[in-house]
């Protein structure tokens, strides 16, 4: 993969979050550092660099995709109110084996080299504005 100005600035302001953004809200920032960039490319740019397993696309909500730096499997938490999206962390660091969550059998001639495990509710912060 050729790494061109605005792939690398693309993927280095991506990296700058943690709430896992959508492509508008990184065209709108990656404007401010190379103005003519379209939104076009960075779509395009995204879609390469997950594609290529450098980050995570995730499909959640129904509606934009959103944007993880982290490209390892990890588990995820989905807002249905907010419509944020978080990491959740795996008990002890560590990713379980994937037969201490799924039965080995449907795992049997599989080779599993992606995903993503999504869980979905209210987050605590819109929780609490309901109290």
């Amino acid at each position: 993969m050729r790494t061109t100005i605005q792939r690398k600035v693309i993927l280095e302001q991506l990296q700058t979050h943690v709430d896992h953004p959508g492509a508008d809200t990184i065209y709108s920032e990656v404007r401010q550092v190379l103005p003519r960039i379209s939104l076009g490319t960075v779509y395009r740019n995204l879609d390469v660099l997950a594609n290529k397993g450098i980050i995570q696309r995730l499909e959640v909500g129904g509606d934009h995709a959103h944007f993880d730096p982290n490209p390892e499997i990890h588990p995820h938490f989905f807002c249905t109110r907010c419509r944020r999206v978080s990491d959740l962390k795996w008990k002890n660091g560590q990713s379980p084996a994937w037969t201490d969550i799924i039965e080995a059998e449907s795992l049997e001639g599989l080779v599993i080299d992606g995903g993503s495990l999504v869980l979905e509710g209210v987050c605590s912060d819109c929780s609490a504005k309901d109290k």
